[in-house]
């Protein structure tokens, strides 16, 4: 037993998760209870993003040990990763009562500040965070602090702030996503000198798997294409194609499997809403308002809009609304969504941000895939649509890096089936929920913000007249951080780039709309 127990922890330390895992699995067979395999199972699964595995084993080892303080900080992350706010304070809470100096705690504690838009204690907690990590600048190798703390001090209006912290943290880990994020915030931080030898020492480097090699060169590919989109429109083009292409090799895209998500969401939705309770509750969703679109559209914009009024809060991209509905649209699954159970348990994730606000934002813009089952379950939510060119959706798109939440954005092809699908989708939910969508054009909205945005709170039933100049102050966690500060402009329509591959693009986007029209 102690051998095996070694060789776990052994195997542990070289970060071999994945053979961790199956050591334990097999190591609990005659063990069934041994609490410290369970730890180190929950941790390989969470190391592994195996969240709702890792979130069963570490209750059960919480309640058999209240104040492990292992598994309490690890369980606040895992809750804070599916919007569980309420469970992850009351962690970290503990946490910090038994062990007020832990940089975990801190770090999440912070977190979750910064998601309840509370920047200022955020940024306390950030700086202790900090402090406790100086020793050897170990903080600057912590891409989740680099970068919260780099974010809460531009929504705190101190983007040169962030650029100096980040900056230094640069200087120290050399990590090409911390060179992007740098770019994304000023481009003509470096001279072209440093940026060379930076790319030449990277280049150097031997790759073992596609993935460390996307780690490394697509963020570094993609700030390149950033830096030089002022000097060099051929080079930019370049980088950026180069920077897909290395992402493309693990983030995998199958068209086919997202045909087949589309229907059994329209299947899901057809059923649910024949079967619904003619007592369930429709003044449900009153507080609730979702804007939805493509990524890139201009979801951040109507969210500044609309945020910026001191009756809204924003909750930014919440994933609870498809961490909770996710499992209905697998393949074979027969059990239609729980309402009630859906509306109270977002209604508890949102409520831990919303405090006393008399709307909360939620501007996940692939929420257009739920709109039907947020309808039923929440009938009084207000849904604002966005939609924007196609083809100036496909070069933002292409643009941006995306570690992994947005697969199909490193190939034209793929950007162009995935618009097609949406908007086959956002027809369905137009014909079976007439009037209940407001949709916007993002060309409309740019060119007369103010009659827009006045219509926008009318839909809501905002009865206040809408201030255009108080957006400006608006923080959102997105890739338009810094777009959004900016003043609205009409520079981002009929973009000429990538201009190779727009006709191809617009064959594909165009045969996938006849698949739709055949079904």
């Amino acid at each position: 037993m102690n051998s095996q127990l070694a060789t776990i922890g052994a195997e542990l330390r070289n970060k071999n998760y994945n053979y961790v895992e199956q050591l334990c699995w097999e190591f609990l067979k005659n063990n069934k209870d041994h609490f410290h395999a369970l730890k180190a199972l929950a941790l390989s699964l969470l190391m592994q993003q195996k969240t709702g595995g890792a979130i069963e084993i570490y209750e059960k080892l919480h309640k058999r040990d209240t104040n492990d303080i292992d598994i309490i900080i690890n369980l606040s992350n895992l809750y804070l990763s599916i919007e569980e706010f309420q469970k992850t304070n009351l962690l970290i809470e503990k946490a910090l009562s038994i062990q007020p100096e832990n940089f975990l705690a801190n770090l999440n504690k912070a977190d979750l500040l910064f998601k309840s838009r509370d920047y200022e204690n955020a940024k306390v907690f950030c700086e202790k965070a900090i402090s406790l990590s100086s020793k050897n600048d170990e903080y600057a190798y912590n891409q989740q602090l680099v970068h919260l703390y780099g974010d809460v001090l531009i929504a705190l209006d101190d983007t040169d702030g962030a650029v100096e912290f980040v900056k230094k943290c640069f200087e120290i880990n050399q990590n090409t996503t911390d060179l992007y994020y740098l770019i994304n915030l000023k481009r003509d931080l470096f001279e072209r000198h440093e940026i060379d030898k930076f790319v030449e020492k990277k280049l150097s480097i031997n790759f073992k798997t596609e993935s460390q090699k996307f780690i490394v060169l697509a963020p570094m590919y993609f700030a390149l294409g950033r830096y030089s989109e002022s000097f060099n429109k051929g080079l930019s083009e370049g980088c950026y194609i180069k920077a897909n292409d290395i992402s493309s090799k693990v983030q995998r895209f199958q068209p086919l499997e997202h045909q087949r998500h589309i229907k059994n969401i329209k299947k899901i939705f057809l059923k649910q809403k024949g079967v619904i309770k003619n007592n369930y509750d429709q003044t449900l969703g009153k507080e609730n308002i979702f804007v939805v679109g493509m990524p890139r559209s201009g979801t951040t914009l109507v969210e500044s809009m609309i945020a910026s009024n001191d009756n809204v809060i924003s909750g930014g991209e919440m994933i609870s609304m498809p961490q909770l509905l996710r499992k209905y649209y697998e393949k074979d699954v027969t059990e239609l969504p729980d309402l009630s159970e859906i509306a109270k348990n977002y209604t508890e994730r949102m409520n831990f941000i919303r405090q006393n606000k008399s709307f909360f934002l939620d501007k996940l813009p692939a929420n257009f895939y739920h709109i039907g089952i947020i309808l039923l379950a929440l009938p009084q939510a207000k849904i604002i649509h966005i939609q924007r060119d196609p083809w100036d959706v496909a070069i933002s798109l292409f643009k941006q890096l995306y570690i992994s939440n947005i697969p199909f954005a490193s190939k034209f092809f793929s950007i162009a089936c995935t618009i097609a699908n949406y908007q086959h989708l956002m027809s369905f939910w137009e014909e079976n929920l007439p009037h209940k969508i407001h949709h916007i054009k993002y060309e409309d909205l740019v060119s007369s913000p103010q009659e827009h945005g006045q219509e926008m709170f009318n839909f809501i039933k905002l009865n206040e007249k809408f201030d255009l100049g108080k957006r400006g102050s608006f923080f959102s966690r997105t890739a338009s951080k810094v777009q959004v500060k900016q003043e609205i402009h009409t520079k981002s329509l009929k973009k000429e780039e990538f201009i190779e591959f727009k006709e191809k693009f617009m064959d594909d986007y165009r045969q996938q709309e006849k698949y739709w029209e055949k079904q």
